[in-house]
């Protein structure tokens, strides 16, 4: 029973007022979001965890599957190339069909993604190495486009509110799985053997999967209880769904060919036809690419250059730890963790860019403290002082710019083809 047009520009209401849900069980409470928050960053938990089980115990690994070095670099090229391109089609699928068959469907990728590298480690030889190269080609389909619904669930919930916290929750959430991987992988593999090892990862790929459930009924809950009460934001802002929305733009559309309207109302409801045509009911395609504003193509760039200098010093960082400041390996692996372990505060940076606002400031600062980390770290390696600052700075930019250059796609591009914009 939705709200009618009533042909002067405004809807009227006629059911009678619901006495609102418990705190915990309205979605215009920061309690509900924080809920969806846990699940959504349980969501994608088992697929940072399982990316890297190759390097948590790579001498193992390769004993057991007799891999080369080229053999072993290849499980991660399986999982990384075929992304370039999939996770553009992952977008869209999510964008056409919605987040929670996107989340489901995705989180099962993943799932039998680790379930079969198990095997192939089990098996061994060639042909394990084979099903577990497939295995790790499941496994980076479905957790890269996992991503992206996970990144729709929280524009959906928390754009306006807390988005840039909601984005730092998630980067503390995957940094923690990544060192998690590293430090209890090696002792599950110590306790039993190296099957039980990577079916551990399958254990926590299969309660991500369950996460994807329980969020997809919590978001379906929600969005009911936009539709039953009337409620409204902390900023007395209405709660609308979008199936809601969908109706009234529709009605707006119907009054528009039965009602003859002012001028003034007619600007207004030709405003509302035009949204509709744009981003209403029309399926998405890769065609609305070319509606995307020009500020997020210039996202788009600072993602590349940002990532690729990154990642790079983040592969090649303690080699050169190594050569220039003459330390030991194990002193050199302590100071790359330095990037990881600033994620902690991803939360706080996020809460602060909610609160002030300034994205763009946000992200100037972030790419500037990487320029002087590794401009100091190139142009000036000495043994008079130590590198564990600029390291710790290089950790601290990512945070920074991560969570105020994620949520800026949330406020440039229509949720309609927002997945598109993410893949």
């Amino acid at each position: 029973d939705y709200d009618e047009y009533d042909g002067v520009g405004a809807y009227r209401v006629e059911r009678p007022k619901k006495r609102k849900p418990w705190c915990c069980f309205d979605p215009s409470r920061f309690v509900f979001r924080f809920f969806i928050l846990v699940l959504v960053c349980g969501l994608a938990f088992g697929a940072f965890f399982c990316y890297d089980n190759p390097a948590a115990l790579q001498d193992q690994l390769t004993k057991r599957l007799d891999l080369s070095s080229l053999e072993y670099f290849l499980l991660y090229s399986v999982y990384s190339t075929p992304n370039i391109l999939f996770v553009i089609i992952g977008g869209l699928s999510i964008d056409r069909f919605g987040m929670k068959f996107g989340a489901i469907f995705y989180s099962s990728f993943v799932l039998a993604g680790q379930i079969l590298f198990a095997l192939g480690v089990m098996i061994s030889g060639f042909p394990g190495y084979c099903i577990a190269t497939f295995g790790r080609f499941l496994q980076g389909i479905g957790a890269e486009s996992l991503t992206i619904a996970q990144s729709k669930y929280k524009a959906k919930w928390f754009k306006g509110r807390e988005l840039a916290m909601a984005f730092g929750c998630v980067i503390a959430t995957s940094r923690g799985a990544s060192v998690l991987d590293f430090n209890f992988l090696i002792y599950l593999y110590k306790w039993t053997n190296i099957y039980y090892a990577m079916f551990g990862g399958a254990i926590i790929c299969a309660i991500s999967l369950i996460f994807a459930f329980v969020l997809a009924g919590a978001d379906s809950y929600g969005e009911g209880q936009m539709d039953r009460y009337d409620l409204v934001d902390s900023q007395n802002r209405p709660l609308v769904s979008e199936k809601k929305l969908r109706m009234r733009k529709r009605s707006v559309k119907k009054s528009n060919h039965n009602d003859p309207l002012s001028d003034s109302d007619s600007s207004v409801a030709s405003n509302e036809e035009n949204d509709d045509n744009e981003g209403g009911h029309k399926l998405p395609s890769l065609l609305d690419v070319r509606h995307f504003p020009f500020s997020v193509w210039l996202v788009y760039g600072i993602c590349v250059f940002y990532y690729a200098s990154m990642m790079s010093f983040v592969s090649f960082g303690s080699d050169y730890l190594r050569s220039n400041w003459n330390v030991d390996q194990q002193f050199a692996n302590f100071a790359m963790s330095l990037t990881f372990v600033m994620a902690v505060s991803s939360p706080i940076v996020g809460l602060v860019i909610d609160k002030i606002g300034y994205l763009s400031c946000f992200i100037t600062l972030g790419c500037s403290l990487l320029t002087l980390s590794l401009l100091s770290l190139s142009l000036y390696p000495s043994q008079d002082f130590t590198p564990l600052p600029a390291i710790a700075i290089i950790g601290f930019s990512y945070t920074v710019l991560a969570a105020g250059l994620w949520p800026s796609v949330a406020y440039l591009v229509d949720m309609r083809i927002l997945g598109t914009a993410y893949g």
